[in-house]
């Protein structure tokens, strides 16, 4: 299966996806709802509701352009991606690789524990 292939396959994993998107718009929600909360001044009440969800809508916000970045930046490496075999989540290929047997490093390192078990028993 080539890279293309792939993309038109698993499209919720591109920069622009659909989950990307609401989880910008989520946190700008909890923000402006915060924020409005922390303006009514209702005693009490605008700190107890407003603060936490203005934080937690940074924190979010945070998040989120974080990993829109991180897949930006794993974009950028001339095509030498390629999906894992077992969880499809999309992973650095070397020249010398074969593209049959490619594992992203979680899976990597759950099959070389099932390895290990397997040597026990």
């Amino acid at each position: 299966m080539r890279l293309e292939e792939w993309k038109n396959k698993h499209p919720e994993q591109g920069i622009f996806s659909s989950t990307v998107i609401l989880r910008v718009f989520v946190p700008m929600f909890l923000i402006a709802t915060g924020l409005f909360f922390m303006t009514l001044h209702i005693p009490g009440w605008s700190l107890i509701v407003g603060l936490p969800l203005t934080l937690i809508g940074v924190v979010f916000l945070i998040y989120t352009y974080d990993e829109v970045i991180s897949r930006r930046a794993g974009v950028d490496l001339d095509g030498k991606l390629w999906p894992c075999s077992l969880c499809h989540k999309l992973t650095k290929v070397d020249d010398g690789d074969d593209l049959d047997n490619v594992f992203c490093s979680k899976c990597k390192s759950s099959v070389l524990r099932g390895l290990e078990k397997e040597k026990s028993n």
